[in-house]
């Protein structure tokens, strides 16, 4: 079979779902090698979003939590929450760093804003200014290429063991890792690191074996080496708030994404990474962020500090290549706000509101070039709300959307073809249906 021939997308969704036979299984090994590790992660996670709800059961599905223990558990948690972990770091209004070749958009003044639609009405039960609530988290373990193993937020205890790695999940809703060198086993040779990854509405906290604390944000990931080395090094990529609590032998960890790594001993910070760019928000501490096309770094060492890599703009005779480019005075709790139960945005670019909910709901953008650019936001979102929440925000800045199957469209073309859309009465807190047919210019007459 010619290369060119080979779906290999199809041999993964296959192999996740248990479907490989062995002559499938070699082709798959033998054509993986022609892809880097993020390309080849990047197909993975494809294959795992639309495969949801089709995934094959796991061990524990057969498992029956206890649901008193749950529930009583859950209680004192919520009795507890202004005392829980995280609770120091206070309310945030939102981030977004807009790139134009070497220029970056930065906003970290806030603004006095008199007209902010509320959409938070079902966050009543929770307090606006904390973390979404830890027990609530959930992700998929990827074991290799093919086991995968669903951490519901109803899961306690064990979730797995591999070599001397072992999963845990504890009351409170911690994915924890940990070595368990009085009880490891060998260590499948075919496995070399265990991928945690979180769909659209999904956050996941978790304690890494060194003791960082880790809440990785939805459709985000990160890659853990299943066999212990000197230093801790895990992959990423997505959005992730991590708070290095420092090695007590004072080895750094270090966070790799396709254009660099950020590297620190002791300190908090925001961390974001797409196939384009790495960049980070830095809390307290200090971290360095290393460019591997560059070999250059910057060193975050104040509070609000912000670094970033970035692809250069290059003409066609140019070799690719990146920018290093560092800031100050960029507000972290701008940055942490998807962390946030209600997401209070002021007067932010529409891109920047786009950009968050996107990732948060799991709808994709047509063309990003059709979103407006001059156009602003004012909005307080419940993390519980849905996607229609989100598209009466973005119409009542006064911005027309096209949605089918998923996917939004913000160009002329498509809303000229067909808009159907619900309205938000802040009144009486309903929709009222719209159709319009002829086009944009028909809302506006």
């Amino acid at each position: 079979m010619e290369h060119n021939e080979i779906n290999i997308k199809e041999l993964i969704r296959k192999q996740i779902l248990g479907q490989l036979d062995a002559e499938e299984a070699a082709l798959l090994e033998r054509e993986k090698v022609r892809y880097s590790e993020e390309e080849y992660d990047g197909m993975i996670i494809e294959e795992l979003r639309q495969l949801e709800g089709q995934l094959p059961p796991d061990p524990l599905d057969d498992w029956e939590p206890d649901f008193e223990h749950i529930i009583r558990r859950g209680n004192e948690l919520r009795s507890k929450r202004r005392r829980n972990l995280y609770m120091e770091w206070g309310a945030a209004v939102a981030m977004w760093l807009m790139i134009g070749g070497t220029v970056v958009y930065l906003f970290a003044t806030k603004q006095e804003i008199k007209d902010i639609l509320l959409l938070d009405v079902a966050c009543g039960h929770l307090e606006g200014n904390t973390e979404i609530p830890v027990l609530e988290s959930s992700c998929v373990v990827l074991l290799g290429d093919s086991t995968l193993i669903r951490v519901d937020q109803d899961q306690f205890g064990i979730i797995q063991q591999i070599g001397d790695l072992v999963i845990s999940r504890t009351d409170a809703g911690l994915l924890r890792l940990k070595r368990n060198a009085m009880d490891g086993q060998e260590a499948p040779s075919t496995i070399k690191d265990v991928m945690i990854y979180t769909g659209a509405r999904q956050q996941c906290v978790m304690e890494l074996e060194d003791g960082t604390l880790v809440r990785l944000n939805a459709q985000s990931y990160i890659r853990y080496p299943l066999l212990k080395k000197d230093s801790l090094s895990i992959g990423f990529s997505g959005e992730a708030y991590v708070q290095a609590l420092g090695d007590d032998d004072g080895r750094p960890l270090a966070i790799a994404t396709r254009n660099g790594k950020v590297t620190v001993q002791e300190g908090d910070f925001v961390v974001r990474s797409t196939e384009d760019y790495t960049k980070a928000v830095l809390n307290t501490g200090e971290l360095d962020l290393y460019s591997y096309k560059l070999k250059e770094a910057v060193t975050l060492r104040c509070t609000n500090d912000f670094g970033m890599i970035s692809p250069s703009a290059n003409s066609p005779k140019q070799a690719p290549r990146d920018s290093l480019i560092s800031a100050s005075n960029v507000d972290f709790e701008v940055a942490k706000m998807w962390t946030k139960v209600v997401r209070t945005y002021e007067d932010i670019p529409l891109r920047a509101f786009v950009d968050e909910m996107s990732r948060w709901e799991g709808f994709t953008i047509k063309d990003w070039q059709c979103v407006p650019k001059d156009k602003k936001i004012n909005v307080s979102v419940c993390y519980l709300n849905d996607r229609k929440e989100v598209y009466a925000a973005i119409r009542k800045a006064g911005v027309l959307l096209y949605e089918e199957k998923g996917m939004i469209s913000f160009c002329a073309e498509d809303n000229n073809r067909r808009m159907v859309f619900k309205e938000w009465n802040s009144g009486d807190k309903s929709y009222t249906s719209h159709k319009l047919e002829g086009g944009v210019q028909d809302e506006w007459r």
